[in-house]
């Protein structure tokens, strides 16, 4: 397994975005983006407070999306209050090492960072839907979702990066190289999708492993699935349809890890995943 993942490397290490209305969900029909998705009063400009002095804050965009502009001086937090109160926000840019997300219980939403931003910006991004929620699940082109998965991915490497000192940087010209379609290898994504917004994912390689030729096998990059969805069996769920997805394609064995401080071990169990081994990792760049 570890021979695979090195090969899986160094493949990937040999090798202008606009927003749009509709993105295919992968079974002919269309599914909004979050871009586009402003429901009911989520039109309205927020509110910002509590975010530095001199120049006053300000903060473009709407309810799902937008910016804030931060005042000066020593800023740790900003208060963004929204007329709705979504279901889970989100909040990253320079400077931003501590993210609040998930559930809210009111329209109003704290950023709290670890550095001083004053006089720099943070982007925010909120979830809103109403009714019944309608899931789907999908096999995606990695590539084309690009746009949609960047701000997931991000709040994902501020929620479980064991490193945090080593900046993100996705490579996304290395998986694009990747996700070609050829028997025995290649990269496969799928989405999860709450009325047609993006809520999670999974990454996996496939390819025929190097000690046993005739297996194919799959080996799960990165999967996320959005805070205020978990301990509901989605996340269940999905891995259950990833595997069924990858089944079609004669994959004999697949390998999950899964972080000692995240740990969806029992899931996995729950899907009759074994526990088979260990990852252990050290800085040489420490002493």
């Amino acid at each position: 397994m570890f021979v695979t993942r090195l090969l899986l490397a160094l493949l990937l290490a040999l090798s202008p975005r606009a927003y749009a209305a509709d993105v295919s969900k992968g079974d002919g029909t269309q599914a909004t983006q979050y871009q586009d998705y402003v429901p009911g009063t989520s039109a309205s400009t927020p509110a910002v407070s509590a975010c530095g002095s001199g120049p006053s804050p300000s903060v473009s965009g709407n309810e799902t999306r937008g910016k804030i502009t931060v005042g000066g001086g020593v800023v740790t937090s900003c208060t963004l209050t929204l007329v709705s109160t979504p279901n889970s926000c989100y909040a990253f840019g320079s400077g931003v090492t501590a993210i609040i997300g998930g559930s809210l219980s009111s329209n109003v939403f704290t950023i709290s960072t670890s550095l001083t931003v004053g006089g720099g910006t943070i982007t925010y991004l909120c979830f809103l839907y109403g009714g019944d929620a309608i899931m789907t699940m999908q096999r995606a082109e990695f590539s084309k979702t690009r746009r949609e998965l960047e701000p997931l991915v991000q709040a994902h490497y501020l929620e479980v990066a064991h490193y945090s000192d080593i900046p993100l940087d996705v490579d996304w010209d290395g998986y694009r190289l990747m996700e070609v379609d050829h028997p025995g290898f290649g990269l496969r994504c799928y989405t999860l999708r709450d009325e047609g917004i993006l809520r999670g994912y999974a990454v996996f390689m496939l390819r025929t492993n190097l000690h046993y030729r005739g297996s194919l096998q799959a080996v799960q990059d990165v999967v996320y699935l959005d805070p205020p969805l978990r301990g509901q069996r989605i996340g269940a769920r999905f891995l259950d349809y990833c595997d069924g997805e990858l089944r079609k394609e004669q994959v004999q064995v697949v390998y999950h890890h899964s972080k000692i401080t995240h740990d969806f071990g029992a899931t996995l169990e729950h899907l009759g995943y074994e526990l088979i081994e260990k990852i252990y990792g050290r800085r040489l760049d420490k002493t």
